[in-house]
């Protein structure tokens, strides 16, 4: 998963989500600037209620002893139905192609932000713990031997012939 490969202490990933709401903070006055129809803020809003849900359904299984998969599976649905919602946004747009454009990237860039400030957000407040798999995974990695040093790789030795 997306976030299992960030090893930040936790001041920097609270750093990271705190500028990611400032950004959203200034996106979202752009779009207020560009004034659009209720409608569509309300679906900016529940794209990126879902946005966020997505981010932290990804990691859920760090609370809820449940399993990593069930987790990216509703983690999955939500980030489609927040697409959709993205994707209502554009199509719901009303004046010239730049404008609509204009929202439509600004409602894009709200959601990626959403994603990573909420995600951030809770890794932050719950760091990762062990599990069963991780433990199987590195005692594979032990059993693997290691190359012996005298041993001499393939292009250690294609190098010496050249």
């Amino acid at each position: 998963m997306f976030f299992e490969h960030i090893f930040w202490e936790e001041e920097y990933l609270g750093l990271v989500s705190g500028v990611s709401f400032v950004l959203m903070g200034v996106f979202a006055y752009f779009v207020y600037y560009l004034s659009p129809s209720p409608m569509i803020v309300g679906f900016i809003a529940a794209s990126l209620s879902f946005s966020g849900l997505t981010s932290i359904l990804l990691q859920i299984y760090r609370v809820r002893k449940i399993k990593p998969g069930i987790s990216t599976f509703l983690g999955g649905i939500s980030m489609g139905v927040a697409v959709i919602f993205w994707a209502l946004v554009s199509a719901f747009s009303r004046g010239e192609m730049l404008r609509r454009v204009e929202i439509a990237s600004l409602s894009a860039a709200l959601t990626v932000l959403s994603f990573f400030a909420f995600g951030f957000l809770f890794l932050a407040l719950y760091p990762a713990r062990k599990y069963p798999f991780q433990e199987m995974q590195r005692k594979h990695e032990d059993r693997v031997p290691e190359k012996k040093k005298s041993e001499k790789s393939d292009i250690d030795e294609l190098l010496e012939r050249l």
